[in-house]
Parts: C-alpha cells; sequence; structure tokens
C-alpha cells in the first residue's frame, strides 16, 4: 500500500511530504512505527523552523525592548519638566470686590495642559508596548527548550514540563 504524509514546517507555508510503500499485510505496530517515525521526522524538522524564529525574534525583541524603555523614560523626564515648568509659570487667579479678595489655586495655560496630557498618553503607549514585548519574550523563552528538546531526539508530549514555574508572591 502507498502511504502519503504530509506536515507544515514552519509558519511560513512550507511543507514536507513523505511518500512510501508498506507491505499490505503489515501489523498495526508495524504501520504505527513507521508512522511514528515520519511523524517525528515531520516535528523535528518544524522545531528547526520554529526555533530559528523564536531565537531571532527573542534577540529582536530583547533589542526593541531596551529602545522603548528608554524612550519613555525620556518622556517620563520631559514631563516632569514640563510639569515643573507649568508650577513656576502658573498664575494665581484674583477676584477681589471692596469687601474681599478670593485668591483661586493657580492655573496652568491650557496649551502647556494639552501638552502635558499629550506626553501622558505617549508614556501610557510606551507602557503597553513594553508589556507587549515583555509577553512576546516570555513567550520565546519558554517555546526554545521545548524545540531544542525535540531537535535533540527528545518527544515532550507535555508542554507544561518546560514552563517556568511562576514565582511566589
Amino acid at each position: 500500500m502507498q502511504i502519503t504524509f504530509q506536515s507544515p514546517i514552519g509558519p511560513h507555508g512550507k511543507g514536507i511530504s513523505f511518500i512510501l510503500g508498506v507491505d499490505v499485510l503489515s501489523s498495526r505496530e508495524r504501520l504505527n512505527e513507521v508512522m511514528d517515525n515520519i511523524a517525528f521526522v515531520a516535528r523535528r524538522q518544524d522545531a528547526f523552523e520554529q526555533l530559528r524564529l523564536d531565537q531571532n525574534s527573542l534577540f529582536a525583541n530583547r533589542k526593541l525592548i531596551v529602545q522603548v524603555k528608554d524612550k519613555r523614560a525620556a518622556l517620563v523626564v520631559d514631563r516632569d519638566r514640563m510639569a515643573a515648568e507649568m508650577r513656576a509659570r502658573a498664575v494665581p487667579i484674583v477676584v477681589s470686590n471692596r469687601r474681599h479678595r478670593i485668591e483661586a489655586a493657580p492655573q496652568a495655560a491650557p496649551h502647556d495642559i494639552s501638552m502635558l496630557a499629550s506626553l501622558e498618553r505617549d508614556i501610557k503607549d510606551k507602557d503597553e508596548k513594553i508589556f507587549e514585548i515583555e509577553g512576546l519574550i516570555v513567550g520565546c523563552e519558554e517555546r526554545i527548550p521545548f524545540w531544542k528538546a525535540i531537535l535533540r531526539g527528545e518527544e515532550p508530549l507535555d508542554l507544561d514540563e518546560f514552563a517556568t514555574p511562576m514565582a511566589a508572591e
């Protein structure tokens, strides 16, 4: 009998196909052994592609997170400087009549308030980007040992054995 086995290799549309002949009278054990060997080879090829992608992603995201954190730090410095300048320029509002003089809290210019709010939004955006990149890094760090185990010829059937235990809180 002829057996055709196809398997994807990596996420970019690559694939591998096997066509083999097996004796029709082969036992189930023999057929399972043949199919297990083919599946192992396909998983190993996929692991090679996935490992390369995860290692490249890990390297790039570790570089990127440093850049984003630096930009965030610069935004915080700008925000703090602007806030200090606004406090220094703020003018108290004084309302008086013949009997009373009321002094309200100093008011910043609307343009300054708008600029400060814009900086706050930019900082929040960087915080979200940092959170996202950290998630990508953790994902790669958790998958890489799994791919390496497959490349070593191991058959890790349970992804939980590669998960890093969470630190006690």
